[in-house]
Parts: structure tokens; C-alpha cells; sequence
């Protein structure tokens, strides 16, 4: 093929899959965003068991670290009237997705609030459950909360700042007010991303706690322990830096009515709802993974055994829509009616769904494989033919100079995707420049690279360097789809009950805008290759290697002899013999 044709091929292949990949991207998005799983149709847990508090108050405090916890005097004194508890964390670790965690119990794949976007939740909450209970719930907080469960709550009061949550806290702290109310605090992990903080000692680390506990001081002066409940925890893991790692532990801290003081322990974050729901008397939210942390009640025997039996409950009708959804026909077991029971059930629900999760998979993989194995194998035939090409070599070399600098820059930017560059409080944003950088420096070094090997070679056209650079790109974009593309086979991208796991979800739209930029960038490649080459060209140029003498020369042997190295048409002092070489 002329390289004309083969260039405006290469292009158009380059621009299509940059354009199949943003409408992966727009699919991926509407079904994460628009999740939307079978049990939310199914029947919901309509009882719980008798409550233990006249009112609950849960306070949520973003960016909360456990390590605070004794540096701020007004939790220090919380913590000694009750029990203390390190939970860990579900990734992601950004407040949207672990606020919905905390108010259902579910962790991100179930609850489906994955990605940073505000839409309500589609799923049982704390705040619906208590209402099915006739439990008055009202609330006060940012747009993350508000987006959340706001439609839910009996009374919802937007804030924007710490004098108008106290305000609204003094409202609905009054002796008429609701019995659960939820309160979110922003004020820390927004000053976080305000200033410059050296590290935990330092002044304005150190100004920031104290507003914080002067923020808890106020609220707490309007609570009567002998009749609350107060429950305070930090939504998401937070270094001392502001930036979310991707596993941590936030602190919880009970105190008050129906609570055990001097407990000490761990738990997850998943505990909170079913905890709250069991002080309050309210059902458990249905998807709820966590489990009552009954160790830190004041109960008795009898009495958690009831509280795990509601909640050994509403595990089954949760199981129950799983098998109905994976094809299985037999119902989950009824739940024990004692506590020491509960973790033999558990796994047997488990095993369960594992079966018919498996038999699911089964039957759907083969009707999935013809379409995603057949792009995989596209991809790699392709990547096989451009390797044992002449510019095979160079290309293999650049894509993997690709990789390198990418993870080289990935790495140095904290090694994670989920770092939350400083003074940008938008996840999603911090994203897209972390990603664009990483892309940008790894396709620099990797038209650099190919372009000082294919000067090696001898290589200066520039019709013939245009399109091997172009090769690079497809080959690059390939095989990073290709990773990509083999998983979405085996999670089959139908979420009939929960989605994938937060960190495939992450990888694909990350994957997705990187072939899109490499696609649309194709021109990028071409530049900075062409450049290179001939750069190298002139700074360090091909030495020329001598002709060699025929074989047999000697002094005799003439200029006419030494040209025939040449391939020309030569003649030797014979009469009658005339030779080709």
C-alpha cells in the first residue's frame, strides 16, 4: 500500500477508536449513574426490634482521622462516656460514595454511588427505613448529604456554613424536634484544601482542629446523653496532607443512651447503619453488609438477640432477590433467632450466592464472549503484524517507553488515581489533569524514543516516519484497551444486582479517556516522532561503512573492480568475460 492511503487509514482507525472509546465511556457512565439493581423492587424489612434510645444524633465529620480523635478535647470526653471503634473503609475514599456507605450499610458496588456525581440514592437508606418505622428523621449538611437522602428526610436544611448548621442543629435538637438526626460537617475537610498544611503539628492544621471542636462543643451542649444516643464519625480515610488514601480508617464514637461505656474495638463502616437502626428501633436498610455492633450496647442477652435476628432478617430478603436475580429458585433459609448463630448463616448465605452467581455466569458468558473476545483477538492479530513489521523494533520499544513514563509519572503524582491535587476540592477534576499529564509525558517520551532508533536505522522520509509514528499510537491504544476489554468478558457488564468492583470501574473510564486522548492526540505522535528522528539525524548521524574490495583483488585490481560492490554492471581486463555483482 502506497503510504498516502496508509496514512489517512492509519488516521481514521486512530480517530474511531478515540471516538469508540467515548462511547464506551458515555455507556459505562449511564449504567454506573442509572444503577438501578433488582432488589430496590423487592419487599423491604418493615420491623426492628425494641428501641434503646429516645433520640439518635449522627454526626459526620468529613475528613475526620483517627488520630485526632485524642487532640480534640471535646471527642476525648465523648469517647470516655462510651465506646470507641476504628472502622475501616471502603474504596472509593471520596465523602460522596462513603456518606451513602455510612447510611446504608451497603459498600459503593451495591449502593451504586461509585463515580463523583450527585443524584439520589435508588436504594434503602437509614433515614427511609426509620421512616417506615414512624421514626421523624431531619437533617442538616452540604449538597453531598442533601443529595443523597434529602427527598427522605422529614425535615432537610442545606448549610454552607458552620454558623448555619448550628443554627439549624439548635432547631432540630429541640425537645419537638426529630428523633434521628443527621448532621454533616465539611468545615475541616474543606479547610484542608484551603491551606498549606505542613503536616499534623502544624499551625494550620492545628487552627483547623480547633475550629472543629469549638463547632462540636456547640452541638454537643444541646444534647442530653440520658436520653440520646450520639454517634460521631469521620466519612473517609485522610492523611494529615488533606489527600485520601485508597484504604484506611476513619473513628466512631458512641456515648449516651443504650450505649456501653470503656468499649474499645473495630469495625467497618457498613456497621453504622444497622447500629443506628437497632438503637432506634427502625428496621435495617435491605442491602446493609455490616452488622449491629451489639458488643458496645447496653443490652441484654435477650435483647441482642432480637437485634440480630431483625438483622439476620433483612440479610435473608436481600439474599432472597440475589438467587431470584442469578436464576436460583430456592430461598435463602430462615434466620436464627440467637446471636451466636449468626456467623454459621452468614456463610451459608454467602455460599449460596456464590453458587448461583457462578451457574449465572455460566449461562451468560458464552452469549458475551463473541463480541469482547472477538475485539480482543482483533487487537492482538494487530499488535502481531506490527511487530514483525521493518519498524517492528522501534514501535515495540516506544510503547513500552509509553508505559514506563506513565507509571513513572503516576507514581510520583502518589500513586494512586484518587489523590486529590492540592487546592482542587473536585475529585473528578483532580482526574482529568492527573490523567492528562501522565498521557501527555508518556506520549513525549515515547515519540522520542522511536524516533532516535528509527534515525539508528536510516530511516528520513518523512511519508514513511508519519506513519510509523501513527503504528506507535494504534499500537499503543491497543494495547492498552486490550487489558481492559479481556475483563469486561468476565464481569460481563450487566450489573443485575451490583456493580463491578469501584477499582474496574475506575480502571475502564480511565482506560477509556486514555484511548481517547491518544486517538484524538494521534498528530501529537507524528510531530514529536518526525522531530526526533531527524534531530538525531543531524546531532548523531549514521557513520557510512566503506565499501569492501572483491574478493581476490589486489594492487592490480582497478577502479572498474572496486565499483562492481555497487550491484553496477562491471568489466575486468578479459576479453570476453563480462561479470554482474
Amino acid at each position: 500500500m502506497r503510504r498516502g492511503p496508509a496514512v489517512i487509514l492509519l488516521l481514521l482507525l486512530l480517530i474511531a477508536s478515540g471516538y469508540g472509546a467515548r462511547r464506551a465511556a458515555l455507556d459505562g457512565w449511564s449504567r454506573v449513574v442509572g444503577f438501578a439493581p433488582a432488589h430496590v423492587q423487592g419487599a423491604l424489612p418493615a420491623t426492628g426490634p425494641a428501641p434503646l434510645t429516645g433520640r439518635l444524633v449522627l454526626i459526620l465529620v468529613d475528613g475526620l482521622r483517627s488520630d485526632d480523635t485524642s487532640r480534640l478535647p471535646t471527642l476525648e470526653w465523648l469517647g470516655r462516656q462510651g465506646s470507641r471503634l476504628r472502622l475501616t473503609a471502603p474504596a472509593p475514599a471520596f465523602a460522596g460514595p462513603l456518606t451513602a456507605t455510612i447510611l446504608t450499610g451497603a459498600p459503593p458496588a451495591l449502593h451504586g454511588f461509585v463515580l463523583p456525581s450527585a443524584h439520589v440514592l435508588a436504594v434503602d437508606s437509614l433515614p427511609a427505613a426509620a421512616a417506615r418505622a414512624h421514626v421523624t428523621v431531619g437533617g442538616a449538611g452540604p449538597d453531598t448529604l442533601g443529595a443523597l437522602v434529602g427527598p427522605t428526610l422529614t425535615i432537610w436544611s442545606p448549610v454552607d456554613s458552620p454558623a448555619a448548621l448550628l443554627a439549624q442543629a439548635q432547631k432540630l435538637l429541640g425537645g419537638s424536634g426529630p428523633r434521628l438526626v443527621v448532621l454533616q460537617l465539611d468545615q475541616f475537610h474543606r479547610g484542608l484544601h484551603g491551606v498549606q498544611i505542613a503536616g499534623p503539628d502544624s499551625p494550620g492544621y492545628l487552627d483547623l482542629l480547633g475550629d472543629l471542636d469549638a463547632t462540636l462543643v456547640q452541638i454537643l451542649q444541646q444534647i442530653d446523653l440520658k436520653t440520646t444516643t450520639v454517634l460521631v464519625s469521620g466519612t473517609m480515610p485522610t492523611g494529615p496532607d488533606g489527600r485520601h488514601p485508597p484504604d484506611g480508617e476513619v473513628p466512631l464514637i458512641l456515648a449516651g443512651s443504650g450505649i456501653r461505656p470503656g468499649k474499645l474495638g473495630t469495625g467497618s463502616l457498613t456497621d453504622i447503619a444497622p447500629t443506628a437502626a437497632a438503637l432506634l428501633g427502625a428496621p435495617t436498610p435491605l442491602q446493609n453488609q455490616g452488622r449491629p455492633l451489639t458488643e458496645t450496647m447496653a443490652a441484654g442477652e435477650r435483647t441482642a438477640d432480637v437485634i440480630a435476628q431483625r438483622w439476620l432478617e433483612a440479610r435473608k430478603l436481600f439474599v432472597d432477590t440475589e438467587l431470584q436475580t442469578f436464576g436460583a429458585t430456592d430461598p435463602a433459609p430462615d434466620a436464627p433467632a440467637t446471636l451466636p448463630e449468626a456467623g454459621g448463616y452468614l456463610a451459608a448465605l454467602d455460599k449460596r450466592v456464590s453458587e448461583a452467581r457462578f451457574a449465572y455466569w455460566k449461562r451468560m458468558l458464552p452469549g458475551q464472549a463473541p463480541y469482547l473476545g472477538g475485539a480482543a483477538l482483533v487487537l492482538l492479530v494487530y499488535l502481531g503484524i506490527v511487530l514483525f513489521q521493518r519498524f517492528g523494533g522501534p514501535v515495540f520499544v516506544g510503547a513500552i517507553a509509553y508505559a514506563a513514563v506513565f507509571h513513572l509519572v503516576f507514581f510520583l503524582t502518589g500513586g494512586r488515581y484518587s489523590a486529590a491535587l492540592p487546592g482542587l476540592e473536585s475529585p473528578g477534576l483532580s482526574l482529568l489533569i492527573q490523567l492528562a499529564l501522565k498521557i501527555g509525558a508518556g506520549m513525549t517520551a515515547a515519540g522520542l524514543v522511536t524516533g532516535v532508533l528509527l534515525a539508528r536505522r536510516g530511516f528520513k522520509k518523512s511519508s514513511y516516519l508519519t506513519v510509523v509514528s501513527l503504528h506507535l499510537a494504534l499500537t499503543t491504544a491497543a494495547a492498552v484497551a486490550l487489558p481492559v476489554v479481556i475483563g469486561l468478558v468476565f464481569v460481563l457488564w450487566s450489573f443485575p444486582v451490583q456493580l463491578a468492583a469501584p477499582g474496574l470501574l475506575v480502571w475502564f473510564f480511565l482506560t477509556a479517556l486514555e484511548v481517547m486522548v491518544i486517538g484524538f492526540g494521534s498528530p501529537l505522535w507524528v510531530a514529536v516522532t518526525v522531530i526526533a528522528t531527524r534531530m538525531t539525524a543531524h546531532i548523531w548521524p549514521v557513520k557510512e561503512t566503506p565499501p569492501e574490495p572483491p574478493a581476490g583483488g589486489g594492487a592490480g585490481a582497478g577502479p572498474e573492480a572496486r565499483a562492481g560492490r555497487s550491484g553496477r554492471l562491471i568489466h575486468i581486463d578479459t576479453p570476453r568475460r563480462t561479470l554482474r555483482r
